[in-house]
């Protein structure tokens, strides 16, 4: 008989990810960031006066979409390790 999947585990995998999950976290933020700076560059090199409202609405747009993810990264990150820390034998409190 074949045991279901189990929910604590698909729950652990959530809120614990693996620390290689964590280690991509940094740089997939660079890369965001730079990915900005290039649409910047890249709207101000190639975008004529008439564009000026469209560039600054695009790059208004992406600045946002990347902060709010590095944000979210960050938070996640920070998670991770406070859990990690209330977990370690080394961080618990001797009676």
């Amino acid at each position: 008989m074949k045991k279901p999947i189990e929910r604590s585990r698909l729950l652990r995998s959530l809120f614990f990810p693996h620390p290689a999950v964590v280690a991509v976290c940094v740089p997939a933020a660079a890369a965001l960031v730079s990915m900005l700076s290039l649409e910047a560059a890249m709207l101000a090199a190639f975008s004529t006066e008439e564009q000026a409202a469209f560039s600054a609405g695009m790059i208004a747009g992406s600045g946002f979409g990347v902060c709010a993810m590095v944000a979210g990264l960050g938070t996640a990150m920070w998670v991770q390790a406070n859990r990690a820390l209330r977990r370690s034998p080394a961080t618990t409190p001797r009676r």
